[in-house]
């Protein structure tokens, strides 16, 4: 079995990037066993944050420059306003808060608003993915796996499976203009009638994404293949850290909900 590679570990010269990037789609186990024998590289994780944002941003101005995409935003922001009226009139909510509600739901569902969201959302997603993911890995690496990897040497592992995501981006952009509503993801939110991603069980099934759950088995086999550990060690906790968020994301909206 290979040792990790440390920090003082002799390096040696590894694939070009582009095949790298292009790897990591069909032969990510060879992608990352070439990363662990070669110097580092930050190129190895800016290239794929710096396409992630470009991609993010071209999702963002095509989506919501669409006719169709901001009727379905204004129709789901009429819908979440009934419901909370209804809300009012069972005597869950007072009128001044669902007033106050409703004027939030009205600034943040405007095209030019989520659009603005969306812009800023991609830049900051990406470097706090970038950087967080990293660190996690990092930590899990030294504590969990006993393998001394050096952080930079991490950023790359969670850089690279970011093409994933940039491939997930362009889907995404094609799926909101052929049904007319930003959200829908590739699994089964495509196939529910009238999807309106402000209903916590929409999200749910929106955070089911093909494409999402196969970028962290990517980047579970990275880890494997540079800290020497199994692959299903990785995977358990960058599944389960995947997963919290998304339980208490649900619940938290079925509580809002009532």
């Amino acid at each position: 079995m290979e040792t990790p590679q440390t920090e003082g570990s002799p390096a040696a010269p590894g694939m070009p990037l582009s095949a790298r990037l292009m790897n990591i789609f069909v032969a990510p186990g060879e992608v990352f066993d070439d990363v662990k024998r070669s110097a580092p590289q930050a190129s190895n994780w800016i290239v794929p944050a710096v396409l992630m944002i470009v991609a993010s941003l071209v999702s963002v101005m095509i989506v919501f420059s669409q006719p169709a995409v901001i009727q379905n935003l204004k129709n789901a922001e009429d819908a979440q306003e009934v419901r909370l009226q209804k809300r009012v009139t069972d005597g869950k909510m007072t009128q001044q808060i669902a007033d106050q509600q409703k004027q939030v739901l009205k600034l943040i569902m405007s095209p030019s608003i989520a659009k603005a969201l969306g812009i800023v959302s991609a830049v900051i997603g990406t470097a706090v993915y970038i950087f967080l993911v990293g660190l996690i890995a990092w930590v899990l690496a030294k504590t969990a796996f006993g393998a001394p990897v050096a952080y930079g040497k991490m950023l790359e592992v969670v850089g690279l499976p970011l093409m994933i995501w940039v491939l997930d981006a362009f889907v995404m952009m094609l799926l909101a203009v052929i049904y007319s509503t930003p959200g829908i993801t590739l699994g089964p939110a495509m196939f529910v009638s009238g999807f309106d991603i402000t209903k916590p069980e929409n999200q749910v099934l929106a955070s089911m994404d093909v494409l999402i759950l196969w970028m962290i088995a990517v980047l579970s086999m990275g880890l494997s293949r540079i800290t020497g550990a199994a692959f299903y060690k990785p995977a358990l906790w960058l599944y389960g850290l995947w997963l919290i968020p998304k339980v208490l994301a649900f619940a938290l909206g079925r509580l809002q909900q009532g």
